[in-house]
């Protein structure tokens, strides 16, 4: 957001790293419950 005000970057380009990171985000998601449902499943 920092880069945005200053001008440093794009709208579209900071609209992307959001984007971009949720994703990230919901995968980390996804191979943590997958992870624990192994996990689970070998005790």
């Amino acid at each position: 957001i920092k880069r945005l005000n200053k001008g440093e970057c794009s709208t579209q380009a900071g609209v992307n790293f959001i984007d971009i990171i949720s994703h990230y985000t919901r995968v980390s998601d996804h191979a943590m419950n997958l992870a624990e449902k192994v996990f689970a499943e070998q005790i």
